[in-house]
């Protein structure tokens, strides 16, 4: 059994978050990003389609428990044209391949390199996840594990 503190909880490097959720309505920051399969993603390429942007660190423990609920909730919605992208903060190269393989993660994973899309969109801690809408507006932030169950929501609110 997973204790709830953990589900709860996000990781800063060295200490954890709070969890927290909030829904709005403002532009979300642009940004572009390699994904490690070596294509391009853009933001600004996604309009019109609903983006959920998850970030994230292999180091982060609640990172490691939300993984498979995000590549489900991906898996669910990919064939309705919802766009996902991973964004891996703070992290290795190496790091982030062994996460990507331990989860058998197939949604598009980007790394934040120089940190430029962390401090675009404010992020303190991981896991957090945006959900954008189809005019580019972010729709739900969460703070802390995302559960299959929120994220599909969340994602049928912004279609």
């Amino acid at each position: 059994m997973i204790p709830a503190s953990l589900t709860l909880t996000g990781c800063k490097k060295g200490q954890e978050g709070a969890d927290n959720k909030q829904t709005m309505s403002a532009p979300a920051a642009p940004f572009s990003v390699t994904t490690l399969g070596g294509e391009r993603f853009s933001l600004e390429g996604a309009k019109g389609k609903p983006v959920v942007v998850n970030f994230w660190a292999s180091w982060c423990g609640p990172c490691q428990m939300e993984a498979p609920a995000v590549e489900n909730t991906y898996k669910a919605f990919k064939a309705q044209g919802v766009e996902f992208i991973g964004v891996a903060i703070q992290d290795s190269p190496e790091g982030v391949a062994r996460f990507v393989s331990k989860h058998s993660l197939t949604f598009p994973i980007g790394m934040d390199s120089d940190g430029a899309i962390m401090q675009a969109y404010n992020i303190a801690g991981v896991p957090m996840t945006y959900v954008i809408g189809k005019d580019g507006l972010v729709k739900y932030i969460h703070s802390g594990v995302i559960t299959e169950e929120e994220l599909t929501a969340q994602i049928k609110n912004a279609l």
